[in-house]
């Protein structure tokens, strides 16, 4: 059993949720998110992170849609950003 968090405030409130309930992690449950939690290396556990540079996106998204906007013709494009992969201690190994 998992939770993937889609963004670093759901998977902090996640991981107080389950602390709270008093599951062990990742013995009972393991939990991974997107994007990089500052100061992970802090945490005591730490979710697995599929990080993104949301920058380089941003960047690349506002150039399409200026290249769009000066010629209209120009057909689709598709942006593949691949993600790094922080591994931390809150997945189990299956």
């Amino acid at each position: 059993t998992a939770i993937l968090a889609t963004n670093n405030t759901m998977t902090i409130g996640a991981l107080k949720a389950l602390k709270q309930l008093n599951l062990r992690i990742p013995e009972e449950i393991s939990i991974a998110g997107f994007n990089g939690i500052d100061h992970l290396e802090l945490m005591e556990t730490r979710p697995t992170v599929a990080d993104y540079d949301p920058y380089k996106i941003g960047k690349a998204a506002g150039k399409a849609i200026l290249e769009r906007i000066k010629d209209n013709s120009i057909d689709n494009r598709e942006y593949i950003f691949s993600p790094s992969l922080i591994r931390g201690n809150a997945v189990a190994s299956v």
